[in-house]
């Protein structure tokens, strides 16, 4: 029992680290599932992906208020 203290030592702050933290997170999940996807298939380099996901990223960060 002394070997499983140290496993469960803070069990009572656990979360799930893909828990949304904050509201825009399924639009901000969508995005980069999509953007990711094409890279994946081959139809987007990493490059050209992460660029137009920074575009839609900064509008959603433009735009905090529309989430909340």
């Amino acid at each position: 029992d002394a070997d499983l203290a140290a496993f469960l030592a803070g069990k009572d702050h656990l979360y799930t680290m893909y828990d949304p933290i904050h509201p825009m997170y399924s639009a901000f999940d969508a995005a980069w599932k999509q953007e990711l996807g094409a890279v994946w298939t081959g139809d987007a380099t990493a490059e050209e992906a992460m660029a137009r996901l920074q575009v839609q990223v900064q509008d959603m960060l433009d735009h905090l208020e529309d989430y909340e």
